[in-house]
């Protein structure tokens, strides 16, 4: 099998059978705790942050969006919570393979691409009773309301370079498209 493949296959693992091996937990910590610390340089991201603090507190859009060794393993083993315990349970309650989507991009044909992705991915587990139905809708409490629209913000970034963002929110279209 090429590449694609393997990778393919590995990345299904971690959906079909993934190991919650607590041995590797805090190389993996250190490892997205090394990747955040890379993105909130970015300028795009420092951007990104700054619009989802704007947004209304009781939204999902405001909440922290990643994680970094303080919200992934300091904080839990301070509260005597074992992350890879909470991270077992969240996947049993929350993983759901009818909810999700994969693209994938290369340059092996389209039929091959699918292919690969049938082989890896048609026999995934259902997850949790109901899981179908349940679609987490985040357009409620609005993101930002009217009171918070209208803003001019200037950001400070950490290279020179010249962005202009406009924003505006959109109503929920899922039902358009059910």
């Amino acid at each position: 099998a090429g590449a694609a493949e393997e990778g393919l296959d590995r990345f299904a693992d971690f959906f079909r059978a993934p190991l919650f091996n607590k041995t590797f937990v805090k190389k993996e910590v250190h490892a997205i705790d090394s990747e955040h610390a890379k993105n909130k340089q970015d300028s795009s991201y420092r951007v990104i942050e700054v619009i989802r603090h704007l947004a209304n507190p009781d939204s999902m859009v405001s909440h922290f969006q990643t994680g970094n060794k303080k919200t992934l393993y300091d904080t839990p083993k301070k509260r005597g919570e074992d992350p890879v315990d909470a991270l077992e349970i969240y996947f049993k309650n929350r993983y759901c393979p009818a909810m999700m989507r994969l693209v994938t991009y290369g340059p092996e044909p389209l039929e091959d691409q699918l292919g690969n992705v049938t082989n890896n991915f048609a026999y995934m587990p259902d997850g949790p009773p109901g899981c179908q139905f349940d679609a987490r809708n985040f357009s409620q409490p609005p993101a930002w309301p009217r009171k918070q629209n209208g803003k001019w913000i200037t950001i400070r970034g950490t290279q020179p370079e010249a962005q202009l963002w406009v924003v505006w929110t959109l109503p929920d279209v899922r039902k358009e498209f059910a």
